[in-house]
Formats: C-alpha cells, structure tokens, sequence
C-alpha cells in the first residue's frame, strides 16, 4: 500500500482522531478501489481460498452446535390467516434445501398438540408482531399482501412481488425465533437442575433483543457523505419501530450482502467493493469495535468478511444447502452470542457506548 494512501486510510478509522475530515463518496471509491487493487505490491485482502490455511475464520468466530438436521427441519414459518376465526399455519424453512419462496403452497395449521417449543415459538412472534408497526414479522411469507387483504377486507388485493432480501429477512427470523426458543429452554433447564451435561447451543446467556432488517435494500443508509444500501442488517430491537432515516451505521451490528454472481470466478465484481466499503463505513461509526464481520452470500455459498485496521480476510466458501447446520451456527452466533462475537470490546461498557453514540456522534463534524 502506498504511504499516501496508506496515511490517508489511517488518519481516515484512528479512533484518536479529534476532529476527522468529511470524505466524499467519489473519494471513498478512490480509496478503497486503491486499497483493493494492491494485492500483488501489498496484500491487505486475504483469501482463504489461495492461502488454504489449516484452520479457517469461520471455525474460529463461529463455535460448533450440538445441533442435528432434524432439530433444523422443525424451524417453521408462521403465518397468520384473517378471518371469522383466525389460523395460524406454518411451513418448514429447510426440506432438502432452503424454502425461500412459495412455502405455504401447502398449508398447515398449528396442530391441536404441538411442541412446548412450538407454543413458546408461535407466542413469541405474535408478541413480537403485536409491538411492530407497518411490518409483520409473524406473517412470513406475502406479508406485503397479506396486510393489503386485511386492509381491504374479504376482497383480496393484488398480491404484492416479494424481494430476495426479503425472502432472506423472513428466513432468518424465523431461524431467529425457534432457536432463541431453544436457547431459553436451554437455560432454564441449566438454573432448575443446574445440569452440566451437553447442550444442543453452545451459549449460557441469553443475549439482548435483535432483529433482521431489509428496509435499507432500496433506501440507502442515511449518510452525509457516501450512499449505500445493505441487503440486509441485523440491528438491535429497540430500534425497530424508529424510521430509517433516524438510524445509521453506527447501529448496524452486522449485514450480509445477496448476489447472484460468483466470487470464486470474478473478484471483481462490485459486491467485494461494497462489502468492503459497508465494513469501512461500520468501522468509522463504531470505534468500541475491534473487528467488523459482514456476511456474503454468492450462488448459495457464504463467506464471511473479517475486516480489521489492518485489513480483511474473506473466508473460504459455505454451501449453504449441504451444510445447513453450520449455517444455522453462523446464524446462531450472530443473533444469539454476545456482542463481543461481533467485535465490540468487552473492555467498553455498553452504557458508555450509548452515552458516545448518543452525544458525542452528532457533535462531530463529519468523516
């Protein structure tokens, strides 16, 4: 890396700098495509794939489940039917491989008799529906059109088309839901008996409230300087019912971006640049961090990207459908694990965090 660029880059993420200077969008692309276009004189993009290390970032941030495919195949959507007697239906996420569209093309309603997981599952995202305005997060699959029938009665509306993004929202919540379900249980059994024997999840604790969002797949994150628009955040859920324009990247706890294109063919392509770009703009807002993770996923295969001051790591590809339980545990990791899995520092506590971005952040004059 040059030294100008190398300067610049630095003075640009220091957490120590004071007053930092606004950069503007066509500047942030000179930047990072700087940075990107160095490999072969300075390498700071690492690929699992040309290093074929013996171990990988994945198994390193990810701890391993006790999970089987079974448990995986009882992950259901749930699906709320209007009428003279409302029905709940559900309709399995996973059957061979990832039910992201039409998934209610058979229906099935709540057995008179389900689980105590189940119960706890359906209850949780009826509550959860309940305290969200304008998007149902118990209706996952149409909710869209969904809500327009509601609205307009017995008379059904024209059914609305639903984005990848949005196929992707409603499956990792509902991947959401059942395994915090399973956690509590988990716990709850651990504080009666105080049982040491294994556990199906890997955790202890129950982490804070979060929730997956694709409302900034057609509105940019609000940012005075550079314009970009995640396919998907996760984001704490006391945010949920705050429009997007009151929200930023410093809120954004991780993302994972959705292509068609291949990254083990063209590296090229601009889901690197802005994977890379999101991960710098995540890295400015949120100096408690010591490490960024964003997520892509390319022709069903994920890849995480570990980005630090020093520079990133893209791990070696995940298929998604042959290994659903390691992508379960990657989900599990993120939306289950405390926020030091995620890289914020321990050593900050969370109250200073809110105080900082509450009060310092607007007082800056801009990156």
């Amino acid at each position: 890396m040059s030294t100008s660029f190398a300067n610049y880059l630095l003075a640009a993420v220091s957490t120590v700098t004071i007053h930092p200077v606004r950069r503007t969008k066509d500047k942030m692309d000179i930047l990072m495509k700087s940075e990107l276009g160095l490999q072969e004189q300075d390498p700071r993009v690492l690929w699992e794939e040309d290093l074929q290390p013996k171990t990988s970032i994945l198994k390193i941030l990810i701890p391993l489940s006790n999970l089987k495919k079974s448990e995986i195949k009882r992950i259901t959507y749930i699906k709320q039917v209007p009428g003279s007697q409302t029905q709940i239906h559900r309709a399995p996420v996973f059957d061979k491989e990832w039910r992201l569209k039409n998934a209610f093309q058979k229906k099935r309603k709540v057995p008179a008799r389900c689980t105590r997981l189940q119960a706890a599952q359906t209850e949780s995202q009826i509550d959860t529906d309940i305290e969200i305005e304008g998007d149902s997060m118990l209706e996952t699959e149409g909710s869209l059109g969904q809500q327009a029938f509601v609205k307009a009665g017995m008379k059904r509306a024209k059914p609305v088309g639903q984005t990848e993004e949005k196929n992707r929202e409603r499956l990792f919540r509902a991947v959401y839901y059942h395994m915090r379900e399973l956690l509590k249980e988990q716990v709850q059994e651990h504080s009666v008996d105080g049982s040491q024997r294994s556990h199906i999840l890997p955790f202890t604790e129950i982490a804070d409230l979060r929730y997956w969002s694709s409302e900034f797949a057609t509105n940019p994150i609000p940012d005075a300087t550079d314009s970009w628009k995640p396919d998907l955040v996760l984001l704490d859920y006391r945010l949920r019912k705050f429009s997007f324009s009151q929200k930023s990247w410093k809120d954004v706890l991780t993302g994972v971006e959705i292509t068609q294109s291949d990254l083990s063919v063209d590296r090229k392509i601009p889901l690197f640049l802005g994977v890379a770009t999101k991960g710098y703009l995540m890295m400015w807002e949120q100096p408690w961090c010591r490490f960024i993770l964003i997520f892509s996923i390319s022709k069903f295969k994920l890849r995480a990207h570990y980005m630090d001051r020093s520079g990133m790591v893209i791990s070696k590809p995940l298929p998604i459908v042959t290994s659903p339980v390691h992508f379960v545990d990657m989900l599990n990791t993120i939306n289950l694990a405390n926020r030091s899995s995620l890289g914020f520092d321990p050593t900050t506590p969370f109250q200073l965090t809110l105080i900082y971005r509450m009060a310092l952040m607007p007082c800056f004059p801009g990156r």
